[in-house]
C-alpha cells in the first residue's frame, strides 16, 4: 500500500512539472507582448500597441484577466480618440476585475468625459464601496452631482473630500464656491471664493465669480474691483461683455457702446455685442437706432436666445 501511495505521489509529480513547463515558455512569451505595447506605447505609436494587446489578451483565461493590459489598451484608444472602443475596454476590463479600483477610475472618468454623468456617478459610487476614503471618487461624485444641478449633494461630497485633507486642498474652493454661486447662496459663495482667492489672488476665474457673486448681492463696487482684477489677469471675451452688460444697466450708455464697438470691430456679426447695442439705444429712446441692430440680428441664420430675444422684440414693434 505504501509503495503504491509513494508511486502516485510520483505520477502526481511528474505531471505537474510537465505542465508547468509546458506552459510556461508560452505565458513568458505572451508577456513579452504586454512589454512590447508599452514600448510602442511609449512611442506613440498606439495602433502599434493595441495590436500587441489584442493579440495578448486575445490568448487563454488568465491573461484575459491582466488590468495592466486592459488599462493600457483603453489609453492607447483614448489616445486615438476612440472613445467608443475605449469605453468598451474598460466595460470588459471592469467585468473580469470588479474590484479593480483603477479600472473602475478610468471607466468613471470616461463616463465624464462623454456626458454619462449617470453612470459616472454609479462607478465613483462602486469605487467608494470598496475604499470609503477614495478622495478621486469623492471628487468624482462632487463634480457629478454639480454636473447634473444637485448642488446640495455635491456640496456634501466636497465636504467629504475635505475632510480627507488632499493635496492642494485649497485648489478645490473655486468649484465648492460655484456651487454655492450656481444654488444662490451668495453668502457661501462669497465665503468660498475668498478662501480660494487667498491661494489664487491673480487667478482670472476666481475674480471673475468673485465679481458676479458681488453684483448680486448689490455690492457694486466690490463687482467692478474683482472684474477689473479679472480682466486684468486675462482679456477674457465673457469678462469683457459682462462689464459692457453691467455699463448698461447702470446707465453708462457711452461706455457700452465703446465696448461693443471694439467686439464689433474684430467680430462684425457678434451677436452680444448686437445685442448691448440695442439695449442702450433703446434705453435712451433712441428707438430707430435700436431697431437696426434687432435686424442686424434677426437676419443672421440661427436660432439662438440672442436671435430669439432679438425676434421677439422686434415684433413688438420697439
Amino acid at each position: 500500500m505504501r509503495n503504491k501511495t509513494v508511486l502516485i505521489v510520483i505520477i502526481f509529480f511528474i505531471s505537474a512539472v510537465a505542465g508547468h513547463s509546458a506552459i510556461w515558455p508560452f505565458a513568458k512569451k505572451e508577456k513579452v507582448k504586454l512589454t512590447e505595447a508599452r514600448q510602442l506605447y511609449s512611442e506613440k505609436d498606439y495602433e502599434g500597441a493595441i495590436a500587441k494587446l489584442k493579440d495578448f489578451l486575445v490568448e487563454g483565461t488568465v491573461k484575459r484577466r491582466e488590468k495592466r493590459a486592459y488599462l493600457l489598451l483603453g489609453d492607447c484608444y483614448e489616445k486615438l480618440g476612440r472613445l467608443d472602443s475605449a469605453l468598451n475596454t474598460y466595460l470588459e476590463g471592469v467585468e473580469l476585475n470588479p474590484k479593480n479600483k483603477d479600472l473602475l477610475e478610468r471607466l468613471a472618468e470616461l463616463y465624464d468625459r462623454t456626458d454619462l454623468t449617470q453612470n459616472s456617478i454609479e462607478t465613483y459610487r462602486r469605487i467608494l464601496d470598496i475604499d470609503k476614503d477614495d478622495e478621486n471618487a469623492m471628487l468624482g461624485l462632487a463634480r457629478g452631482y454639480m454636473k447634473e444641478g444637485f448642488f446640495s449633494k455635491a456640496q456634501q461630497y466636497y465636504k467629504m473630500f475635505f475632510d480627507l485633507k488632499p493635496k492642494n486642498m485649497k485648489s478645490y474652493f473655486y468649484e465648492y464656491a460655484l456651487s454655492y454661486y450656481k444654488q444662490r447662496n451668495f453668502n457661501a459663495a462669497l465665503f468660498h471664493i475668498g478662501l480660494s482667492l487667498e491661494a489664487y489672488k491673480d487667478r482670472y476665474k476666481d475674480n471673475f465669480l468673485a465679481a458676479q457673486i458681488s453684483r448680486d448681492m448689490g455690492n457694486k463696487e466690490d463687482a467692478a474691483k474683482f472684474l477689473a482684477a479679472a480682466l486684468a489677469a486675462e482679456n477674457n471675451y465673457e469678462a469683457v461683455m459682462t462689464k459692457a452688460l453691467w455699463a448698461v444697466q447702470d446707465g453708462d450708455y457711452a461706455s457700452a457702446l465703446k465696448i461693443a464697438d471694439g467686439a464689433l470691430a474684430g467680430s462684425p456679426s457678434d451677436r452680444l455685442a448686437l445685442y448691448i447695442k440695442y439695449m442702450a439705444y433703446a434705453r435712451q429712446g433712441k428707438q430707430k437706432e435700436a431697431r437696426k441692430y434687432l435686424e442686424k440680428i434677426t437676419a443672421q441664420d440661427n436660432d439662438g436666445f440672442i436671435r430669439r430675444v432679438a425676434l421677439a422684440n422686434l415684433n413688438a414693434n420697439i
